[in-house]
């Protein structure tokens, strides 16, 4: 799930696209994998629910993820409560691409609810239904890692339109490393040409 938090440039010592991706790996793969096997492995959808609504991670006692610490507490819990009168449809969800449009459309009418946090609360309950997006959902700073491989005007993204230096990663990652990356792909030339030769 998007950690959006910029690394600082000397977290990143070469400009090359692979360099990145290999830094994301190595950096910021772990932690992303173990928050998806944490809603994965939770016992209940409703936990799930609970954790995601409110952005809960892994640690106890469970803190804030470090982007949504901003969000008040009454837009998420209206978005809890939502989400747990609607247990059967969530559960009645075949892919991600509807069981994101159903949290799109819900928490729009929830002032103080943006785009991110409806991607990640739809990825970890997704990580617990076992759905899993398979295309790059662009929002915000996303959008600006995009735009820095030449990437304008969509909200989605299918991960073969990306440079093949991203294919290692599922779609999830790539949309975690977009954001993180941004700043280094934004000023790096270095990138955007190799990323339009691939």
């Amino acid at each position: 799930m998007s950690q959006c938090t910029a690394v600082g440039k000397k977290s990143v010592a070469r400009d090359d696209l692979r360099a990145l991706v290999d830094s994301y790996i190595a950096d910021h793969q772990p932690s992303a994998m173990r928050d998806q096997t944490f809603f994965e492995s939770m016992p209940s959808l409703e936990l799930a629910i609970h954790h995601a609504a409110y952005a809960l991670d892994h640690r106890e006692p469970p803190e804030r993820y470090s982007h949504q610490r901003r969000i008040r507490y009454v837009p998420m819990r209206k978005a809890y409560l939502l989400l747990m009168q609607s247990l059967e449809v969530l559960r009645s969800f075949q892919t991600f691409v509807a069981l994101h449009e159903f949290m799109r459309l819900a928490f729009s009418k929830i002032r103080g609810l943006g785009p991110l946090y409806t991607y990640d609360t739809a990825l970890r309950i997704g990580f617990r239904l076992r759905l899993q997006p398979i295309a790059v959902y662009l929002h915000s700073g996303t959008r600006k890692g995009a735009q820095a491989l030449g990437i304008r005007g969509l909200k989605v993204v299918n991960v073969g339109e990306l440079p093949q230096a991203l294919h290692v990663l599922q779609a999830h990652e790539i949309e975690n490393f977009l954001c993180i990356f941004k700043p280094s792909l934004g000023l790096s030339n270095k990138v955007r040409s190799h990323a339009a030769a691939i």
